[in-house]
């Protein structure tokens, strides 16, 4: 967790990735899945222990926010000049 609000009653948690689009595949039974990345690497999850953490510590129920930031570089645009 990057930062708690009790007051406003929220918490923010920071994240990158390389491709925030790109296909995620996770196991279910005996079958590949394609999900996407907050699935993939336990966030929500992980969003879910800080929360009850949160409300058993401080007996507030917050809302967690995620904050995502691409590893990806600009695609520059591509003109043609006449």
């Amino acid at each position: 967790m990057d930062s708690l609000n009790l007051e406003d009653r929220y918490f923010c948690d920071l994240k990158t990735t390389k491709d925030i689009h790109a296909a995620n595949w996770i196991k279910q039974g005996d079958r590949n899945v394609k999900t996407n990345f907050v699935e993939a690497y336990g966030y929500y999850m992980q969003m879910a222990i800080y929360r009850e953490l949160i409300r058993q510590t401080f007996d507030i129920d917050c809302i967690p926010l995620m904050f995502v930031v691409s590893k990806q570089q600009p695609i520059p645009e591509v003109a043609n000049l006449v």
